[in-house]
């Protein structure tokens, strides 16, 4: 399959959403740790993936996932 555009992929904005689906397994897996919030930007260059985690203190930390697809050869 041709890329048609990297900014962003169609592969990148997929995998982005499929990511959102998986929270509450992810949240399953996390040990003494919840995520309270989740967000997505699927307008950039490289689609995001935000989550607001609580931590067994109540800490709040943020992690930010980018998807970044390597143009096709690479």
């Amino acid at each position: 399959m041709k890329t048609p555009s990297y900014n962003p992929s169609p592969i990148e904005v997929e995998l982005t959403g499929i990511l959102k689906t998986l929270i509450g397994a992810i949240n399953g897996l996390l040990k003494n740790k919840q995520i309270t919030e989740s967000e997505i930007d699927l307008n950039s260059d490289n689609p995001a993936f935000r989550l607001t985690i609580r931590d067994d203190d109540g800490d709040i930390h943020t992690v930010v996932m980018k998807i970044i697809q390597k143009p096709d050869g690479d």
